[in-house]
C-alpha cells in the first residue's frame, strides 16, 4: 500500500493507500464537502471512517486552516448520539478527518417505510439531544438532513458530519454569516434555514429548522419544499407555508403538529430558542401533555359531561355568594314582618277594612350543583322558615 500523493488530490480514490497508521479499505460515499472512506486503525485495532476534504476546498489556505480548526473544536464533542471525531491529519497534501465508524443505515433509506408514533419520538428525541449537546458547546452542524442521521442496528440515532460543522458564538456579540464561512452557501437547499439563504446571521436555530423538516418528512411522508430546481426549492423555503401535519394525517396529534410547525417558523425569532426547549415539548406531547413552548396549540377538547364536572367547582363560590345574599334579605324581611305583626297585636291596633296582611313565603331551596353542603344548607333554611 502507498501513502496519499499529490496525484490523489486531483480526485483519485484513496482506496488501498495508507495514511499514517490508517489503512484505507474502501470508499463509502462522496459529496460536496469531500469523500468518506472506511479504514482500519492498525494501532488501536478498530474500524474508523475517514473524511477527505474536497480538493476544491483545499486550494485556499484560509479554508484549510478553518477546516482544521473546526475539526479540532468538534473533536471536543462527546455524545452518544453524535459520531465522534478521533483525529485530523495532514499527509501528502491531504486533510483527512478520522471519525467514528457507525454501522447501520441512513435515516433516508427508511423514509419510505414510515414511522410509528413511538419510533418518531424515540429518533427525534435522540437527534435533538445530540444537537443540544453540540449547541451548548457552540458547535453548529449546518447540514442536518436524513442522509446525515445514521440508524444503528440497536435503534440508536447518530448524527454524522459534525467534522464540517460551523462554529457560532455562545454570546450575543457575534454570530456566523455565510461570508465568514467560505463565501458560499453550504448545505442541502431543501433543508437550509431561510436566514442562511438570505445570508443573514444565524445560530443554532438554523439547525432546528432543518431538524423540523426531517420531522415533517418522517411524519408527513414528503419534503414540503423540494422542487425540480434549486431556484424553485429556495423560493419555496423562503415563501411557502407547508400544510400542518395534522391536516396531512389525522392520526398526528395537534401537539406534535404544533411542535414541528414552531420549528419551521421562517423567522428565527418565532422559532424555538433552543434544542432543549424542543426536547421539553416533545417529551410532554409524548405523555399526552400540552407543549409549553410551541405556538398555536389548540385547547384540549372536553366532553359536555367533563365540562359540567369541571364547571361545578368554579360556580359553587358564586352560587354560595348569591344564596347568602338572598338568605340575608329574606331573613331581614321575615324579621321585619314578624316584628310588625307582634307590635300590632300588642297594641290592638285595628286594620282598615279590606287590607290584607303581607306574607313572605320561603320555598324549598334547590341547589344548582350536586354539592352536598349546599343542598343541606338550603334544606336547613327551609326548615327554619316554616
Amino acid at each position: 500500500m502507498q501513502e496519499p500523493s499529490s496525484e490523489t488530490r486531483a480526485g483519485a480514490e484513496l482506496t488501498g493507500t495508507v495514511a499514517e497508521r490508517f489503512v484505507i479499505l474502501k470508499i463509502l460515499g462522496a459529496g460536496g464537502m469531500g469523500e468518506v472512506y472506511q479504514a482500519q486503525d492498525t494501532k488501536l485495532k478498530r474500524v474508523v471512517a475517514i473524511k477527505r476534504m474536497s480538493p476544491r476546498l483545499q486550494q485556499d489556505d484560509g479554508d484549510r486552516r478553518k477546516f482544521l480548526r473546526e475539526a479540532q473544536q468538534a473533536s471536543a464533542l462527546n455524545h452518544p448520539n453524535v459520531a465522534g471525531i478521533y483525529d485530523v491529519i495532514e499527509q501528502g497534501g491531504e486533510i483527512l478527518l478520522i471519525m467514528e465508524y457507525v454501522e447501520g443505515s441512513p435515516l433516508r433509506s427508511t423514509m419510505h417505510i414510515g414511522f410509528s408514533n413511538d419510533e418518531f419520538f424515540e429518533l427525534a428525541i435522540q437527534v435533538l439531544e445530540g444537537l443540544n449537546a453540540a449547541h451548548e458547546k457552540g458547535i453548529l452542524h449546518s447540514d442536518i438532513k436524513p442522509e446525515n442521521i445514521m440508524l444503528t442496528p440497536a435503534g440508536k440515532a447518530k448524527i454524522l458530519d459534525f467534522g464540517v460543522a460551523r462554529r457560532f458564538s455562545l454570546g450575543n456579540n457575534e454570530t456566523v454569516t455565510v461570508d465568514t464561512v467560505t463565501g458560499n452557501i453550504s448545505g442541502t437547499p431543501a433543508y437550509i434555514a431561510p436566514e442562511i439563504l438570505l445570508q443573514k446571521p444565524y445560530d443554532g436555530r438554523a439547525d432546528l429548522f432543518s431538524m423540523g423538516l426531517v420531522c415533517y418528512e418522517m411524519l408527513g411522508g414528503r419534503q414540503p419544499f423540494r422542487t425540480d430546481s434549486i431556484a424553485g426549492t429556495i423560493a419555496s423555503v423562503l415563501h411557502t407555508e407547508p400544510p400542518s401535519l395534522d391536516e396531512l394525517n389525522p392520526k398526528i396529534s395537534p401537539g406534535v403538529a404544533a411542535v414541528v410547525r414552531t420549528m419551521l417558523e421562517k423567522n428565527p425569532a418565532q422559532r424555538y430558542a433552543s434544542a432543549r426547549d424542543v426536547l421539553i415539548d416533545l417529551r410532554r406531547v409524548r405523555q399526552a401533555e400540552k407543549p409549553v413552548f410551541a405556538k398555536g396549540v389548540p385547547p384540549k377538547p372536553q366532553s359536555d359531561q367533563t365540562q359540567k364536572k369541571a364547571g361545578a367547582p368554579k360556580n359553587i363560590p358564586i352560587v354560595i355568594a348569591v344564596a347568602a345574599a338572598v338568605i340575608l334579605v329574606a331573613a331581614l324581611l321575615v324579621r321585619s314582618v314578624f316584628h310588625k305583626g307582634s307590635s300590632e297585636s300588642s297594641t290592638n291596633v285595628g286594620r282598615p277594612a279590606g287590607e290584607k296582611a303581607a306574607t313572605l313565603v320561603v320555598l324549598p331551596f334547590d341547589a344548582i350543583s350536586d354539592d352536598a353542603k349546599l343542598t343541606a344548607f338550603g334544606d336547613d333554611l327551609f326548615r327554619h322558615s316554616i
